[in-house]
């Protein structure tokens, strides 16, 4: 569901995974929500810090956290996410595992957008 502009500053956008990381290793993604504003997830984010490599540390409470947390924490395609997705399923070819190494080191850092407007 779209975003009006104006409703961009009730937004809190994780749009890298460190700051994820940071805080699950700290104990604090709870306190995340104590601000009332909804948080928003990019995929390409959700996908190196939960299911890139679902084995290392804090990978599998992140996840728990996202899927805990209901309506508060929104999940948002974006096209990097989508072409990642897509790349996954096709054949291990060079050609494709470059590609995916890219989007791997640019994917995450992309904003999102939000009823048109870039965040």
């Amino acid at each position: 569901m779209p975003v009006a502009f104006d409703e961009l500053e009730r937004l809190v956008v994780i749009a890298d995974a460190g700051p994820l990381l940071r805080l699950a290793a700290a104990g604090l993604l709870d306190t995340m929500r104590l601000s009332n504003r909804q948080i928003v997830i990019v995929d390409m984010v959700e996908y190196e810090a939960c299911h890139r490599h679902p084995d290392k540390p804090f990978a599998r409470e992140i996840l728990a956290w996202i899927e805990r947390s209901g309506a508060a924490v929104r999940r948002v395609e974006t096209t990097e996410g989508i072409a990642y997705a897509a790349l996954l399923e096709r054949e291990k070819t060079p050609e494709n595992v470059a590609k995916l190494k890219r989007l791997q080191r640019d994917g995450g850092v992309i904003f999102p957008r939000f009823g048109g407007h870039p965040c």
